[in-house]
């Protein structure tokens, strides 16, 4: 792990990155001797979700959706709703 000072980042930036981008080496970027950024590799294997994971957050949102279409011209508070949703679906 390498520790840089701002000043030296800035002036060097694309080097640092290049290092980053290269291999696993993380940089810490200080500020008068307080941490301030961590540059760290991007890995997209983490940022990928299964498509089971996307169907869930779908469904999710799907849900979020018609509850909220149920408040928008409803006379009952918004919590009984959602209470009465929740118990509709077990």
């Amino acid at each position: 792990m390498l520790t840089v000072t701002v000043r030296n980042m800035r002036l060097n930036l694309s080097k640092y990155l290049h290092i980053v981008e290269k291999g696993n080496e993380e940089i810490i970027v200080q500020n008068r001797h307080k941490a301030v950024a961590k540059i760290v590799p991007f890995n997209t294997a983490e940022t990928k979700i299964s498509m089971a994971e996307w169907l869930e957050n779908l469904e999710f949102s799907r849900n979020s959706i018609r509850i909220l279409d149920k408040t928008k011209n409803s006379k009952k508070p918004s919590e009984r709703i959602v209470r009465e949703d929740r118990d509709a679906r077990g």
